[in-house]
């Protein structure tokens, strides 16, 4: 499914859009530190040189950096949670070097076959199927952890939380935000020409309009499509809990009816927003 929470922007639109050949390149930048060092020691001009420590680190900060924006992109929309982030960095890095060890033992049998010819050709040979190999395999390999990050970060909303508001440049008043409780003009799900005025959870901002879930005070505890949110003060008239109704509308900037938010979602709602997939 794709992400609803968390601000405009982000790495969760690339990553959804990551084709095929953007993983072999993924990849390739992944097993760097492996492929790199194998054709250069095959190289007839350089034959058996290897690269230098400070060459060494280099090829290692981008297979890290590689793995790090992934694992930011796995988070989808929402603002990374540091220590998570340097979990799933961890996750994708180790899944990559297991690929690439594999594929490399695989080259190794494979290019030890006499019928290739010479040692040199076997070194050739060697070398081409490691970059090859090692590549594919990597780029798999951080494809599967990609995606199996990015399914647990929405089941279970830990890589993701409410996010504070940014000024709006052009007329220097206060966007909502995701994960703040704001009153508003919300668009009928069967009319939507008309509004009622209803609190609401903004889920995400747009150029023009903000995507929410609609708060209600009328009992919905017999209703799948509604859970309860907890009135941590936003409601003051009534002070009771009320129900947040899970389908997602759109209402413009114009329609809300206060310049600031009345409080903010209480972080358990918002970790039930993000793994009831509304």
């Amino acid at each position: 499914m794709t992400q609803r929470y968390g601000p405009s922007g982000g790495g969760g639109g690339c990553a959804t859009l990551l084709l095929l050949p953007g993983w072999f390149v993924a990849g390739y930048f992944l097993a760097l530190p492996t492929v790199l060092p194998a054709v250069m020691d095959a190289s007839p001009e350089r034959p058996h040189q290897g690269l230098h420590a400070s060459q060494l680190a280099v090829l290692w900060a981008i297979s890290a950096l590689t793995a790090l924006l992934l694992a930011w992109m796995a988070g989808g929309r929402g603002r990374p949670k540091p220590l998570v982030l340097l979990a799933h960095t961890a996750v994708i890095g180790a899944a990559a070097a297991a690929a690439v060890v594999g594929a490399s033992m695989a080259a190794e049998r494979l290019a030890a076959d006499p019928l290739l010819g010479d040692a040199a050709t076997r070194d050739a040979a060697r070398a081409m199927l490691i970059g090859v190999l090692g590549t594919v395999a990597a780029g798999i390999a951080a494809a599967v952890a990609f995606h199996a990050l990015r399914r647990w970060g929405r089941r279970t909303g830990y890589f993701t939380a409410p996010v504070r508001p940014r000024a709006t440049p052009a007329a220097g008043r206060r966007r909502p935000a995701p994960g703040e409780v704001w009153l508003a003009h919300v668009p009928l799900r069967e009319d939507r020409s008309r509004a009622l005025r209803h609190y609401c959870v903004i889920l995400q901002n747009h150029d023009s309009h903000a995507s929410v879930l609609q708060i209600t005070s009328q009992p919905k505890d017999h209703r799948r499509d509604h859970m309860r949110i907890p009135n941590d003060g936003w409601d003051r008239t009534s002070g009771k809990a009320h129900w947040l109704e899970l389908v997602r509308r759109e209402v413009p900037y114009g329609q809300f009816r206060t310049t600031r938010p009345q409080g903010m979602c209480p972080p358990a709602t918002w970790h039930e927003i993000v793994r009831s997939g509304a």
